[in-house]
């Protein structure tokens, strides 16, 4: 027994105080503070002009931006959710009416642009911005979700590249053509599933508990 105590009281100088994490939504919106700008700061190495907003059509553009930077955010908010073991997290039929939304507004917005139909590596330089513009975010992810880790690796990292990708594209939105286009579509998705891959197949082992 007292072989017992002596190991308590090692113990007991050895262990440091944990620090609480901190609330779900004060870490999704110190995320959005440093992801924004870091992605910005590095798609700059793609030029692009900005958005002429007075363009006919706009309005479906701000539609679109608006919904995006929604999907974007509660992707973040349920990836910090998923991260926490025990914690209630929104559920993912939320995303269904607004995916459906976004791609109901992008058809609106190609049809009334009526552009002509190009090649699909017409779309790569938005490809390229969403890349770079995503780079940097998926990193700060990682950061986050090392600090607490998670049970569900790869919901939690699927969630997160979803989050991430929509990021990238809000900012791909401020210097996009109001009226999209079939190849700049498809090459948003690409981007889109690129990103996700990217998020699960670098973060696995880096945020996975054990």
């Amino acid at each position: 027994m007292s072989d017992h105590e002596v190991l308590i009281k090692q113990l007991s100088r050895a262990a440091k105080p944990v620090k609480r994490t901190a609330a779900v939504w004060r870490r999704v919106l110190v995320w959005i503070a440093l992801a924004l700008p870091a992605g910005a700061l590095f798609s700059l190495l793609a030029q692009r002009a900005l958005t002429d907003w007075q363009q006919p059509g706009a309005f479906w553009a701000v539609i679109e931006l608006l919904l995006t930077l929604c999907i974007g955010t509660l992707a973040v908010v349920r990836t910090f959710t998923l991260s926490i073991a025990g914690r209630k997290s929104l559920r993912w039929q939320i995303f269904i009416p607004l995916v459906a939304a976004w791609l109901l507004v992008n058809v609106i917005s190609m049809s009334e642009g009526h552009q002509p139909l190009g090649n699909i590596g017409d779309g790569t330089p938005c490809y390229t911005f969403m890349m770079l513009a995503g780079t940097p975010m998926v990193l700060l992810m990682l950061t986050a979700l090392r600090r607490t880790r998670t049970l569900h690796p790869v919901r939690t990292l699927l969630m997160a590249g979803v989050g991430i990708a929509f990021m990238a594209l809000s900012l791909l939105a401020l210097c996009h053509p109001v009226h999209g286009d079939f190849p700049d579509f498809v090459m948003h998705i690409a981007a889109i599933f690129t990103l996700i891959g990217a998020t699960i197949l670098a973060g696995f082992r880096w945020v996975a508990v054990g």
